[in-house]
């Protein structure tokens, strides 16, 4: 039971350890907080729109860097896709280094990964208290009894 302790620990540190460099890698592709990368600008067009709930909308929409067009999606609402019932403009900044990594007329949908980060250095400082000042041999046997394996 022990060793079966020591694997789901070691699972937990490995899948919150990736979520915080995936938050991290992100936030610092996307300049923030830092401006490390030149972003440039580009005009958007509208592939798709599809009404999602109430008021969001999913749009896909490409726009062309270097001859090639990149395809995106974003999660927008009404008033931000709509302005007199029209679809406004859209303009791409996108990272000149990874053309992929894109945002809409300069809108920052950055709290998801700032939410990754601070979760992911939260959850990933227990797991590794846990692993290194725990008894273990004292919760596994306690667990085992839980589960029904003593």
């Amino acid at each position: 039971m022990i060793s079966f302790t020591r694997i789901v620990l070691r699972l937990a540190q490995i899948v919150v350890g990736l979520i915080f460099i995936y938050s991290l890698t992100m936030l610092l592709l996307n300049n923030e907080p830092f401006k490390i990368f030149k972003f440039e600008k580009s005009y958007g067009d509208v592939i798709k729109i599809i009404k999602k709930e109430k008021d969001t909308y999913l749009v896909t929409y490409q726009y062309k860097v270097n001859d090639h067009y990149i395809i995106s999606k974003v999660h927008l609402t009404k008033n931000l896709l709509y302005n007199n019932d029209k679809v406004v403009d859209f303009i791409i900044i996108y990272n000149k280094i990874f053309p992929s990594i894109n945002r809409i007329n300069n809108f920052t949908l950055y709290n998801g990964y700032y939410v990754g980060l601070i979760w992911g250095f939260v959850m990933l400082t227990i797991f590794i208290s846990i692993d290194l000042f725990a008894d273990k041999e004292k919760w596994a046997e306690r667990y085992s009894r839980f589960f029904g394996l003593k």
